[in-house]
């Protein structure tokens, strides 16, 4: 059987999220508090609405002179992401991020944000299946 992102790559995880309304300041806090380099933006009722990653606020904060105190997750952040089931493969998640140019991709079921696939997941994974063989 061919592996599955979740429990084969990563595991469900605490997945670092803000609403909509926050800040981008709190975003950037809250990946130097997670050590994290991507955001998930949830509505009120934890449904996946966006992501904000490092390079969202470089290029839509820093690249642009914006006071991060000033603009908010929904501002900078990219709406309705890119997302896959945890059943799904690692290698339609690398053909999803190729496709788009991501590197960041929630793994998401029934509405629910299980966990946040990070390239450096797959690299991690498919380079210790090519050690195990």
């Amino acid at each position: 059987m061919p592996p599955s992102i979740i429990p084969d790559v990563i595991s469900e995880q605490d997945v670092p999220s803000l609403g909509p309304g926050h800040r981008a300041q709190d975003v950037a806090r809250l990946m130097v508090e997670r050590n994290v380099s991507a955001v998930v933006v949830a509505d009120d009722e934890g449904r996946l609405v966006g992501i904000v990653t490092e390079r969202d606020l470089s290029r839509r904060v820093v690249a642009t002179d914006t006071l991060s105190s000033t603009v908010t997750a929904a501002d900078v952040m990219t709406p309705e992401p890119q997302v896959i089931g945890p059943e799904d493969s690692p290698t339609q998640a690398l053909a999803i991020m190729s496709r788009y140019g991501i590197r960041h991709l929630p793994v998401v079921s029934e509405g629910r944000v299980l966990a946040l696939l990070s390239i450096r997941d797959l690299q991690l994974s498919m380079s210790q299946r090519v050690v195990s063989i």
